[in-house]
C-alpha cells in the first residue's frame, strides 16, 4: 500500500468538524503542555490528517497540533490525504478505528467511543431498507447494529448493552472503576439501582478498594482515592460509614495525600 504524500498545508485551508471532534478524547492540561514544548522545540513531526470531501479539508486527526500551530503563528502545517474517506460518516468510522489503536483503553472506555457511531450506523441501516430491505424491521436493524458495534469492541452484544446502562447513568464514581476495579457485570448490577442505593453501595466498594491501594503510590491509586473522597462528602452524614471516616484519613496519609 502506498504511502500517503505529505505535503504542507495553509492552516486557512482547514476545516474542523464540530461532529468529528466530538469523537476525539478529552486531553489533560499536562499533555497539553508536553506537547506544546516539543513543538516549539521540533515542530511538529507527525503530519496531520486530512480528508477532502464537500469542498473542504476535513481534519481527522491532529486537532491538538493544529492548536498549537496556531498559538505559535503558524501560517502551515505539514499534512496527508486519505482519498478513500468521502463523507462525515466514513470520516467518523475512521476516526474511532483510528482512536482504538493509537490509545490502550480498558473495555469501557472502547466500548465508550464505538457507541458514539451509533447513531450513524442507525442511520445507514434505515437508509438500507428505504433502498430495498423491506420486511426488515427496525428492532432488527437495531440488533445489527449492536453486533457490528459489538465486533468493532470485540466484545459480546451482552456487554455493550451493560456497558451502555453504565455510561448512561453518568455516573463518574461508577464509570471511573468500572472494568478497572470492578467486572462490567458487577458494575452493571449497580448501575441497575436508584442513585441514592447506588451511591451507598459505592461509598463501600470504593472503600474498600483504596483500602487495597493505600500502600501503592501510583497515579491510578491516587485517582481512586479522590473518588473515595468525592463520594464520602456525598454520603458523610450516613451513619453506616461514620466508622470508615477515621480509616480514610489514615489512608490518605499512608500515600503522602
Amino acid at each position: 500500500m502506498q504511502k500517503p504524500v505529505i505535503t504542507e498545508l495553509l492552516i486557512d485551508h482547514i476545516t474542523e468538524l464540530d461532529e468529528l471532534k466530538k469523537l476525539l478524547p478529552e486531553v489533560d492540561d499536562d499533555a497539553k503542555k508536553r506537547l506544546e514544548d516539543l513543538i516549539e522545540k521540533e515542530g511538529i513531526r507527525e503530519p496531520l490528517t486530512l480528508a477532502h470531501f464537500d469542498d473542504k479539508n476535513i481534519l481527522l486527526d491532529g486537532h491538538n497540533r493544529l492548536r498549537v500551530a496556531k498559538k505559535f503563528g503558524s501560517m502551515s502545517v505539514p499534512a496527508v490525504f486519505l482519498d478513500h474517506i468521502k463523507d462525515t460518516t466514513s470520516a467518523e468510522i475512521w476516526m474511532v478505528d483510528n482512536q482504538l489503536a493509537k490509545r490502550n483503553m480498558d473495555t469501557l472506555e472502547r466500548i465508550k467511543i464505538i457507541l458514539q457511531l451509533e447513531p450513524q450506523l442507525q442511520a445507514e441501516a434505515r437508509e438500507r431498507q428505504r433502498a430495498g430491505g423491506q420486511g426488515v424491521g427496525i428492532s432488527t436493524q437495531a440488533g445489527k447494529v449492536r453486533d457490528i458495534i459489538a465486533t468493532m469492541a470485540g466484545k459480546s452484544s451482552t456487554i455493550i448493552r451493560q456497558a451502555k446502562q453504565i455510561l448512561d447513568t453518568k455516573d463518574e464514581s461508577l464509570i471511573a472503576i468500572a472494568d478497572k476495579n470492578i467486572s462490567i457485570n458487577r458494575a452493571y448490577k449497580l448501575a441497575k439501582l436508584t442513585p441514592e442505593k447506588r451511591e451507598k453501595k459505592l461509598a463501600v466498594i470504593l472503600q474498600k478498594i483504596t483500602e487495597e491501594e493505600a500502600g501503592t503510590d501510583t497515579e491510578e491509586s491516587t485517582e481512586t482515592i479522590q473518588i473515595v473522597n468525592t463520594v464520602y462528602k456525598k454520603v458523610s452524614d450516613l451513619s453506616y460509614l461514620s466508622d470508615h471516616n477515621n480509616r480514610l484519613v489514615s489512608i490518605k496519609n499512608v500515600n503522602g495525600k
